[in-house]
Protein backbone atom coordinates (compact mmCIF):
# COMPACT_ATOMS: atom_id res chain seq x y z
CA UNK A 1 0.00 0.00 0.00
CA UNK A 2 1.02 3.62 -0.19
CA UNK A 3 2.20 6.04 -2.78
CA UNK A 4 5.82 6.34 -3.83
CA UNK A 5 6.61 9.61 -5.59
CA UNK A 6 9.65 11.32 -7.10
CA UNK A 7 12.18 8.49 -6.83
CA UNK A 8 15.20 7.74 -9.02
CA UNK A 9 16.76 4.34 -9.75
CA UNK A 10 19.73 3.78 -12.06
CA UNK A 11 22.64 1.44 -12.78
CA UNK A 12 21.06 -1.66 -11.17
CA UNK A 13 19.85 -5.07 -12.34
CA UNK A 14 16.31 -3.79 -11.65
CA UNK A 15 15.52 -0.15 -10.89
CA UNK A 16 12.17 -0.63 -9.12
CA UNK A 17 10.57 -3.95 -8.19
CA UNK A 18 7.19 -4.17 -6.51
CA UNK A 19 6.42 -7.34 -4.59
CA UNK A 20 3.47 -9.60 -5.41
CA UNK A 21 0.29 -8.11 -4.04
CA UNK A 22 1.55 -4.52 -3.85
CA UNK A 23 -1.52 -2.30 -4.15
CA UNK A 24 0.06 1.14 -4.07
CA UNK A 25 1.11 3.65 -6.70
CA UNK A 26 4.49 4.52 -8.18
CA UNK A 27 4.22 8.08 -9.47
CA UNK A 28 6.53 10.62 -11.12
CA UNK A 29 9.66 8.52 -10.71
CA UNK A 30 12.47 7.65 -13.15
CA UNK A 31 14.48 4.52 -13.89
CA UNK A 32 17.44 4.49 -16.28
CA UNK A 33 20.49 2.37 -17.20
CA UNK A 34 19.16 -0.75 -15.45
CA UNK A 35 18.59 -4.24 -16.76
CA UNK A 36 14.85 -3.71 -16.17
CA UNK A 37 13.71 -0.20 -15.33
CA UNK A 38 10.43 -0.86 -13.49
CA UNK A 39 9.27 -4.43 -12.74
CA UNK A 40 5.74 -4.09 -11.40
CA UNK A 41 3.81 -6.97 -9.82
CA UNK A 42 0.73 -5.09 -8.64
CA UNK A 43 -0.49 -1.54 -8.14
CA UNK A 44 -0.61 1.41 -10.50
CA UNK A 45 2.02 3.37 -12.44
CA UNK A 46 1.43 7.05 -13.22
CA UNK A 47 3.72 9.62 -14.83
CA UNK A 48 6.98 7.65 -14.63
CA UNK A 49 9.92 7.68 -17.05
CA UNK A 50 11.90 4.56 -17.99
CA UNK A 51 14.74 5.02 -20.44
CA UNK A 52 18.01 3.45 -21.52
CA UNK A 53 17.26 0.11 -19.81
CA UNK A 54 18.73 -3.01 -21.39
CA UNK A 55 15.81 -5.47 -21.31
CA UNK A 56 12.59 -3.52 -20.65
CA UNK A 57 11.69 -0.05 -19.53
CA UNK A 58 8.52 -1.18 -17.72
CA UNK A 59 7.41 -4.77 -17.10
CA UNK A 60 3.81 -5.23 -15.91
CA UNK A 61 2.95 -8.55 -14.22
CA UNK A 62 -0.40 -7.87 -12.48
CA UNK A 63 -3.59 -5.87 -12.87
CA UNK A 64 -3.67 -2.13 -12.56
CA UNK A 65 -3.83 1.17 -14.36
CA UNK A 66 -0.71 2.28 -16.18
CA UNK A 67 -1.10 5.85 -17.39
CA UNK A 68 0.96 8.82 -18.47
CA UNK A 69 4.29 6.99 -18.44
CA UNK A 70 7.19 7.49 -20.85
CA UNK A 71 9.29 4.54 -22.04
CA UNK A 72 12.05 5.20 -24.54
CA UNK A 73 15.46 3.92 -25.60
CA UNK A 74 14.96 0.48 -23.97
CA UNK A 75 15.08 -3.04 -25.38
CA UNK A 76 11.26 -3.15 -25.03
CA UNK A 77 9.42 -0.01 -23.95
CA UNK A 78 6.54 -1.57 -21.99
CA UNK A 79 6.10 -5.32 -21.64
CA UNK A 80 2.66 -6.41 -20.43
CA UNK A 81 2.75 -9.98 -19.11
CA UNK A 82 -0.18 -9.99 -16.66
CA UNK A 83 -2.60 -12.92 -16.71
CA UNK A 84 -6.11 -13.36 -15.33
CA UNK A 85 -6.52 -9.61 -14.88
CA UNK A 86 -8.39 -6.58 -16.07
CA UNK A 87 -5.98 -3.76 -16.79
CA UNK A 88 -5.74 -0.43 -18.56
CA UNK A 89 -2.67 0.87 -20.40
CA UNK A 90 -3.49 4.45 -21.43
CA UNK A 91 -2.01 7.81 -22.35
CA UNK A 92 1.59 6.55 -22.42
CA UNK A 93 4.35 7.85 -24.68
CA UNK A 94 6.54 5.03 -26.02
CA UNK A 95 9.32 5.59 -28.55
CA UNK A 96 12.75 4.64 -29.95
CA UNK A 97 13.04 1.17 -28.42
CA UNK A 98 15.06 -1.66 -29.97
CA UNK A 99 12.71 -4.69 -30.08
CA UNK A 100 9.15 -3.44 -29.50
CA UNK A 101 7.41 -0.39 -28.14
CA UNK A 102 4.58 -2.29 -26.42
CA UNK A 103 4.92 -6.06 -26.12
CA UNK A 104 2.09 -8.29 -24.87
CA UNK A 105 3.46 -11.63 -23.65
CA UNK A 106 0.88 -14.19 -22.57
CA UNK A 107 -1.37 -11.30 -21.54
CA UNK A 108 -4.96 -12.30 -20.89
CA UNK A 109 -7.87 -10.94 -18.98
CA UNK A 110 -9.10 -14.31 -17.70
CA UNK A 111 -12.53 -15.91 -17.53
CA UNK A 112 -15.19 -13.40 -16.52
CA UNK A 113 -12.78 -10.44 -16.41
CA UNK A 114 -12.85 -7.52 -18.82
CA UNK A 115 -10.32 -7.07 -21.59
CA UNK A 116 -6.86 -5.59 -21.42
CA UNK A 117 -7.63 -2.07 -22.67
CA UNK A 118 -4.80 -0.31 -24.50
CA UNK A 119 -6.11 3.19 -25.17
CA UNK A 120 -4.86 6.62 -26.26
CA UNK A 121 -1.14 5.75 -26.32
CA UNK A 122 1.41 7.24 -28.69
CA UNK A 123 3.95 4.70 -29.94
CA UNK A 124 6.64 5.85 -32.40
CA UNK A 125 9.40 3.40 -33.28
CA UNK A 126 11.91 4.88 -35.72
CA UNK A 127 14.90 2.72 -34.74
CA UNK A 128 13.66 -0.54 -36.26
CA UNK A 129 11.33 -1.99 -33.58
CA UNK A 130 7.74 -3.19 -33.94
CA UNK A 131 5.36 -0.68 -32.36
CA UNK A 132 2.93 -3.22 -30.83
CA UNK A 133 3.65 -6.94 -30.65
CA UNK A 134 1.32 -9.60 -29.18
CA UNK A 135 2.68 -13.12 -28.68
CA UNK A 136 2.64 -16.21 -26.44
CA UNK A 137 -1.14 -16.70 -26.44
CA UNK A 138 -2.15 -13.18 -25.40
CA UNK A 139 -5.95 -12.90 -25.27
CA UNK A 140 -8.71 -10.30 -24.93
CA UNK A 141 -6.53 -7.42 -26.10
CA UNK A 142 -8.42 -4.30 -27.16
CA UNK A 143 -6.59 -1.45 -28.86
CA UNK A 144 -8.46 1.83 -29.22
CA UNK A 145 -7.45 5.36 -30.30
CA UNK A 146 -3.69 4.75 -30.29
CA UNK A 147 -1.28 6.69 -32.48
CA UNK A 148 1.25 4.25 -33.95
CA UNK A 149 4.17 4.84 -36.32
CA UNK A 150 7.14 2.68 -37.37
CA UNK A 151 10.15 2.88 -39.64
CA UNK A 152 12.47 0.14 -40.83
CA UNK A 153 12.28 -2.81 -43.19
CA UNK A 154 10.35 -5.77 -41.85
CA UNK A 155 8.95 -3.90 -38.83
CA UNK A 156 5.25 -3.60 -38.08
CA UNK A 157 2.91 -1.09 -36.49
CA UNK A 158 0.91 -4.08 -35.24
CA UNK A 159 2.37 -7.60 -35.11
CA UNK A 160 -0.04 -10.21 -33.68
CA UNK A 161 1.01 -13.88 -33.61
CA UNK A 162 -1.59 -16.46 -34.69
CA UNK A 163 -1.87 -17.72 -31.08
CA UNK A 164 -2.71 -14.20 -29.83
CA UNK A 165 -5.75 -13.39 -31.96
CA UNK A 166 -8.47 -14.72 -29.62
CA UNK A 167 -10.58 -11.75 -28.49
CA UNK A 168 -8.23 -9.29 -30.22
CA UNK A 169 -9.86 -6.04 -31.36
CA UNK A 170 -8.47 -2.80 -32.78
CA UNK A 171 -9.92 0.31 -34.39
Amino acid sequence: FGEHTGNFAHDNATGYRSVTGFLGVLRDSAAWRNGIGIDFDGGDLHGNAAYGNVTTGITIRRAGTFAGNRAYGNGVGIQFAATGTTSTVRNNLIYDNQVAGLELVGAQSGIGAGPVAITNNTIVETSGADAIRARSASEQIQLKNNIVSVAGAGKFALNVDADSQQGFASN
